[in-house]
């Protein structure tokens, strides 16, 4: 994937090493659906502050779960551009520094080893303004609505911007060599929420699906989301 890559009109996604986070413009404000990694951050500020565009346009950041390349660069980004920021009400605890930071690899036999090494790059604590309930509306780049899609994380939510036609899945499905499919098991809590997520999910009304560590799903993406629900159901 490119660094800068302009998935559909005014909608970005940065990428440092697999790890991308998606920027949608409004206007003259824009809105950051997960924040990356700490070295993603770095490139992101690169854009943020390129000729024409200023950090403080962003309104809202926004993250889909905590796992650490999702808001390893929260507080950086949050710092520079004074954006609100939105979170799973149950992740957000452990977002703000609250409660200790979950362990991401408990569905891995490795897990005890793989937690340890997890501690290494907890992310710098962060404010959370906004709780992302099932449901919610942030009004922003014409609406985003929050869908609750547990199984990566408990927590873990989608993004569906209807006015954009775009649907942000964050970790909820991945790419695997073209093809549609479910999210990493090393990494993902709950199976059984997931396939019962992807349900959820295959009755959204989309043209672009993009994601948090592969490139966006255009035309067919939403007749391969149903293929994939019919396959796991």
């Amino acid at each position: 994937m490119r660094r800068v890559r302009e998935v559909a009109p005014g909608i970005f996604q940065i990428s440092v090493l697999n790890v991308a986070v998606t920027i949608v413009m409004d206007g003259d404000q824009a809105v950051v659906l997960d924040a990356g990694s700490r070295i993603t951050a770095t490139r992101v500020q690169a854009f943020l502050e390129a000729p024409g565009m200023h950090p403080e346009q962003v309104s809202h950041i926004l993250v889909s779960h905590y796992h650490p390349d999702h808001i390893g660069g929260l507080h950086r980004l949050q710092v520079l551009t004074g954006a609100l920021v939105g979170a799973p009400p149950s992740e957000a605890p452990a977002i703000r520094g609250d409660a200790p930071f979950p362990n991401p690899f408990t569905s891995s036999p490795l897990s005890p080893m793989l937690g340890e090494l997890a501690k290494a790059v907890t992310p710098h604590p962060a404010t959370v303004d906004l709780l992302l309930e099932d449901g919610v509306v942030v009004n922003v780049a014409g609406g985003i609505s929050v869908i609750h899609t547990p199984g990566h994380t408990p927590g873990s939510v989608c993004f569906h911007l209807p006015e954009r036609g775009m649907l942000f899945v964050g970790d909820a499905l991945q790419d695997w060599f073209g093809n549609l499919d479910l999210p990493n098991a090393l990494f993902t809590a709950d199976m059984p929420a997931v396939r019962a997520s992807i349900q959820r999910l295959a009755a959204v009304d989309f043209e672009t699906l993009c994601f948090s560590h592969f490139r966006a799903f255009g035309a067919d993406a939403r007749s391969r989301l149903r293929q994939l629900a019919d396959r796991v159901a």
